[in-house]
This record gives structure tokens, sequence and C-alpha cells, in this order.
């Protein structure tokens, strides 16, 4: 056990990025004996409240807001400084990674929250995972916390209603407006599908897509193939509406519930879904290959030298 008395999360950026970062400070926090506060803030790529997602925090966790956070720093949440700060006067300790993310600082927590000789709240403001370093289950632990989830009536309802129409099924992620260079090929995710759909004997493949152009090309393919595709229909893809975080988690819950999947490995919504999968030894997390990713990396530095009078103006003016 620690010194800590409390450990608050405030989740940041997209829906996957936010459950990840939940997701480990609750482990953190049960490791520590402490209990967890989460205060849910919408922002522009996540614009859904807490309570049309989740119908309670879980146990040992509560929901608590933004002016309770302030209340517990003696100050807004939004002035906190990057990376790690611990206020003496205080005993809060605030630890926000931004682009360094929060795990380079999580040897330098666990120090302080074992030497510190008053009782300590610490802040995590995080939007991805993050572990202490004595961690050796963490990728188990998540399973079970993501399991745990109380969602909403609106998900719950539909993930078993849609899930109970297609058990068993394969699910294949695909992310049709990702330029990173680490995307895997559609002839890799096609070979990989068939391989999963081969060794499972299963027919049934759930389609999730972040454009429906891109679900279309992909139920066309394994139509083709003579599989048996299907997907979430009430999905929309304006990633500003309410409605698209309730989409989304009921496209991810449907994800985890697959029997397998494909996915690109550097996807926080896939790579988290798959963690839940019923064979998860079966899951085809892709990346491009080496050679690939280089190729895209000049291609776009190209690009960015012969855009850069354009994007700087230096083009048109008078």
């Amino acid at each position: 056990m620690t010194s800590v008395a409390n450990v608050v999360v405030i989740p940041r950026n997209g829906y996957a990025n936010r459950l990840q970062a939940w997701a480990s400070a609750a482990i953190v926090a049960r490791t520590w004996g402490a209990p967890l506060k989460v205060c849910w803030e919408e922002e522009a790529v996540c614009p859904a409240d807490a309570s049309s997602l989740f119908r309670s925090a879980g146990q040992e966790s509560t929901f608590i807001s933004s002016d309770e956070v302030d209340g517990l720093l003696g100050g807004s949440h939004e002035a906190i400084p990057r990376y790690l700060t611990h206020d003496s006067d205080s005993a809060v300790v605030t630890l926000a990674g931004h682009d360094r993310g929060e795990q380079p600082f999580m040897a330098d927590l666990a120090q302080l929250a074992q030497q510190s000789a008053r009782a300590m709240t610490v802040v995590f403001i995080a939007g991805g995972r993050f572990w202490l370093p004595s961690e050796t289950a963490f990728n188990a632990k998540r399973r079970d916390f993501y399991g745990s989830i109380n969602w909403s009536e609106p998900i719950a309802e539909q993930v078993s209603i849609i899930s109970a129409n297609h058990e068993p099924y394969i699910a294949i992620h695909v992310r049709g407006t990702d330029k990173a260079i680490t995307v895997p090929t559609q002839h890799a995710m096609e070979r990989s599908i068939e391989a999963i759909a081969e060794q499972s004997g299963l027919r049934s493949v759930l389609v999730a897509a972040d454009t429906a152009q891109t679900r279309s090309q992909w139920v066309s393919w394994l139509e083709h193939e003579g599989l048996q595709p299907w997907f979430v229909k009430s999905t929309t893809h304006d990633r500003e509406s309410r409605r698209a975080g309730v989409d989304a988690l009921v496209e991810w819950n449907l994800l985890a519930r697959s029997t397998a999947m494909v996915f690109a490995d550097d996807s926080s919504f896939g790579h988290e879904a798959a963690l839940c999968t019923r064979s998860p030894g079966m899951n085809a997390g892709l990346t491009a290959p080496a050679w690939l990713q280089k190729a895209r990396a000049g291609r776009d530095r190209v690009w960015s030298a012969l855009t850069y009078p354009a994007r700087h103006g230096w083009i048109g003016r008078q």
C-alpha cells in the first residue's frame, strides 16, 4: 500500500483513448488501494457525456464534475502544467503527459507514492495507456476492466440484440481515412481475414469502418469471397454528433465480442477491442512492412516540401 488517498482521472481525446486512460487509472488505483474518481468532460472529438454512455462508474469508482476536480486541486484543472508536478503544500500530484505520454513519468510517480509521508491525491489527465513499473498483468487487467464497464442502457441493449442475431462471428476494423505510414495494406488485411475465417470455420464477418464508403467496399469484397458480412446499420460517421459516441461504443463492444478480429495494430480502437475477443491468439494486428513505411515517409516529405510555399502564403501574394 501507499500514501495515496485518492486517484482522479480526466480522460482525454477519442473514446478508445479515454477507455485506455480510465482502465489504466483503475488498475493503478486498485494496486494502491485507493478509490478512483472519473471526470468525463466532453470534447469536440468526444461530444457524448458520461450519462449517455455509462450507467455508473462501476465498483470502487465514482464520476465527479469538473468543479469537484477544481476543488480538489484548489484551482482550475485546465491550468495544470505539463508532465509530472508535485505540490507538497496541498499533497496533490498531477500527471499530464501531453506530447510525451504518461509512461515516462510512472517510475517517478510510483516513488513519490511510496515515499510521501502525507495522504496524497494523484490526478491523471491522459488519453492512452500507462502502468506502474511493477505491473505484470496489464493486458489481462485491462480486459477484466473492459468486461466490468457498466454501459448505458442504449448501448447494452443494442449490443445484446445485434450480437444475438450474428454470434459467433469474426470481425474486421478498417480506418479508410487513416494516412499514417503504418497503415496495413488492403492485401494484408484480406489475407488475414481469410486465414481467420478458415481457422475458425466462421463465415459471419462484422465490418467496422470509419466511413460508409470504406465499409461498402469491404462488404462487396467479402461477399465476393463467399463470406457473410454485416455491419451496424445505425452507425453515424459524424464525429461531432453525440449519437456518434453511442454508435462508436456499440461497434466497439461488438468487435470485442467477436471470436477474433483483424485490425491496424496502432489503432487504439481496434487494439483495445482485440484484447476482449473470445480467441485473442487468433487476432491479426497488422502494420505496414518497414519498406513501405519508409516509402510513405519519403512521399510525405516530398509532398510537404512541394506544398510548403502555398501553405505559408508565399504563393498568391500581391
